[in-house]
């Protein structure tokens, strides 16, 4: 029986060092002078959105320039078809043109995930529960399951792995794994009732799902595709580390910092040839990651320390 462990253990060990080596990991630091709340990626530039309304860019070789000032209730920044909008927090949308933020009529709802045959929502009512929902766009039928909370949905081969993750007290991730689904529970629309407590109204089936995960005291800032292969960005108690499923567990395979990236409300956006964004943002973290192939840069923002002057004051 020793030698069987012993097996097992070089060879998780083996496939962990060989995933390492794959991976080529880099991190830049910043300093502003108010919190990052959002980043969007257009014309291989990075534009990020400070909490008081300013907006800078960051371009490949790592130059910082002040680009506008959006509106001071902006909550969020997306780019669509190389162009550059935010939104307020009543739903007010501005596009950015000549360095100046104007007020448009567009709506900018992306969904939060799409292929051929399905449009994917998600909803959240944070430890009180969390949905999924698979619209077919040849019937327009609606598919629920339950999922606290929904962050990134991945497809490999035809299977959609939907990653949630909460930060509640310790934190917690689940992943589910969803070959079909139209075998998950179809959604009725509900008829007008009374809430009677929060997430009252999120679903509270999983059939048609499998959790291949399901662990407590982490949270997973984002994960993604490489060679056919999931990957997740995990924050625990010892940091943030690059980890890969093994055995229904998470599996380091190489720590990324000793800073834990999380978020409240995390923000995860994939663009094409298989780059993804994802933005951390907590109480002793701020910055984004962005994730091309085997390459994961981090890009991390410190506010700018006030110097207080000792002189006395007339």
């Amino acid at each position: 029986m020793k030698n069987i462990f012993f097996l097992i253990v070089i060879g998780i060990t083996t496939v962990t060092n060989v995933y390492s080596q794959e991976f080529k990991l880099k991190n830049y630091t910043f300093d502003i002078d108010h919190e990052i709340i959002g980043v969007a990626y257009c014309n291989s530039e990075f534009y990020c959105l400070e909490s008081d309304g300013k907006v800078f860019s960051i371009d490949s070789i790592l130059h910082k320039k002040t680009i506008a000032n959006a509106p001071i209730s902006s909550t969020s920044i997306v780019s669509i078809n190389d162009s550059l909008f935010v939104r307020t927090k009543n739903d007010s949308t501005f596009y950015l043109k000549n360095n100046k933020f104007s007020f448009t009529k567009r709506k900018n709802d992306f969904p939060f995930f799409e292929d051929d045959k399905y449009i994917v929502e998600k909803s959240c009512s944070g430890e009180w529960g969390g949905s999924i929902y698979f619209i077919d766009k040849s019937d327009k039928k609606k598919y629920e399951c339950a999922s606290t909370c929904p962050i990134i949905v991945n497809k490999l081969n035809e299977t959609y792995i939907v990653t949630a993750s909460l930060a509640d007290m310790a934190g917690s991730t689940q992943i589910l794994k969803i070959d079909d689904p139209k075998a998950l529970t179809l959604f009725k629309k509900r008829k007008r009732k009374k809430i009677n407590y929060v997430g009252d109204d999120e679903s509270k089936t999983t059939i048609g799902s499998e959790i291949i995960v399901d662990s407590v005291g982490v949270m997973v800032t984002t994960s993604f595709l490489y060679e056919r292969n999931l990957f997740h960005i995990v924050a625990g108690n010892q940091g943030t580390s690059l980890c890969k499923i093994e055995n229904n567990e998470f599996e380091e395979i190489a720590k990324i910092s000793d800073d834990r990236f999380w978020s409240y409300n995390p923000i995860n956006v994939r663009y094409s040839e298989g780059k993804t964004l994802s933005v951390f943002r907590n109480n002793n973290s701020n910055g984004f990651l962005f994730i091309k192939e085997n390459n994961v840069t981090i890009y991390s923002f410190y506010k700018k320390k006030k110097i207080l002057s000792n002189s006395p004051s007339n």
